[in-house]
């Protein structure tokens, strides 16, 4: 017989690789264990389907109902009174670096002349609306607050100009906004400005202005005010919402 296998082992070759390929081709349609016996898996029991709600949007005629201002309406959305039981989001501002054009609706900068300049004359700006008032010359110290800063009132001087001038100072916020309908600050006209030190400001009369704010470090200003030492000298409101200004 030699090398040559035996007859029985040659024919049962040929069997088992068939049943070999039946097992395989079957594939999943019955398993086997290690001895040959059927492998029944567990079965899994489904898993629930949840599917995604949408979020219905407010109809038109819900929001007629409410009174709501049209949406991008900045302005009338800032004017809205809180709506019971809460209040808006804090509205937040960015000071930006002042320039004589942003500032020119409510007042003028006071640049630091330089020396052999012209001298910088304030005379047809200054205005005193009472025969009663005077001018008051102050010097003020400030202490510095940080950035961010919640300012919560505005203030004004109907018959009076003002203007800060600084003596020693590193940089100073300024927030200012324009007349609302009710006369009240427009809020969502509000602007804030960082001046720097060497800058002084003049406020028209009747412009709505946020107290001095000293930046960095503490600060001295002299203030030039007409005043007749009574209630009409200042006004001060409460802002409907605080506004957060970093």
């Amino acid at each position: 017989m030699g090398d040559r296998e035996p007859r029985h082992r040659r024919r049962l070759l040929p069997g088992a690789e068939g049943e070999l390929r039946h097992v395989v081709r079957r594939g999943t349609d019955r398993a086997q264990d290690d001895v040959g016996r059927p492998a029944h898996a567990a079965r899994r029991p489904p898993r629930p389907r949840v599917r995604a709600r949408p979020v219905p949007r407010l109809r038109q005629g819900q929001a007629r109902g409410l009174d709501l201002p049209q949406a991008g309406d900045r302005r009338a959305l800032a004017g809205r009174p809180p709506l019971p039981g809460g209040s808006r989001v804090t509205r937040r501002l960015v000071a930006q670096p002042v320039t004589a054009e942003a500032f020119a609706p409510f007042g003028l900068l006071l640049p630091r002349p330089q020396p052999g300049a012209d001298r910088l004359e304030l005379i047809g700006d200054l205005t005193n609306g009472r025969d009663s008032a005077g001018p008051r010359l102050s010097l003020a110290g400030v202490t510095p607050k940080p950035l961010p800063l919640e300012a919560r009132e505005m203030e004004r001087h109907v018959h009076s100009s003002q203007s800060f001038v600084p003596l020693d100072c590193a940089a100073y916020l300024v927030l200012v906004a324009p007349h609302g309908a009710d006369g009240r600050p427009d809020e969502a006209g509000l602007m804030a400005f960082r001046v720097p030190g060497d800058v002084g400001v003049h406020y028209r009369a009747d412009t709505w202005h946020h107290p001095l704010t000293a930046l960095e470090r503490p600060a001295s200003f002299a203030v030039l005010t007409f005043v007749d030492g009574t209630a009409s000298d200042e006004q001060f409101v409460p802002l409907a919402d605080p506004v957060t200004v970093t």
